[in-house]
């Protein structure tokens, strides 16, 4: 992932950042790839990874009633 990447989607957390400080960050970014469907984190696990959507979607979800009917909470795309 580059600095390119970062500018593009314009993300927040990354706004005041500089050009020369945006190169380290992009040069210690890993790129990861996930299966359709594949969870990424589960709720109640350690999070240890900071993931930004550099193409497709994910889909937040939660068993809020633990009854395994899972609703979305919310919808991320590229840029996310």
């Amino acid at each position: 992932m580059t600095k390119d990447f970062i500018q593009k989607y314009k993300i927040p957390l990354f706004s005041s950042v500089s050009d020369d400080d945006l190169e380290l960050i992009a040069n210690q970014l890993e790129e990861v790839c996930f299966k359709a469907g594949e969870s990424i984190i589960k709720e109640g696990e350690k999070g240890e990874n900071f993931y930004l959507i550099k193409e497709g979607s994910v889909k937040v979800i939660a068993d809020v009633n633990n009854d395994d009917n899972p609703i979305m909470l919310s919808k991320l795309e590229s840029g996310d």
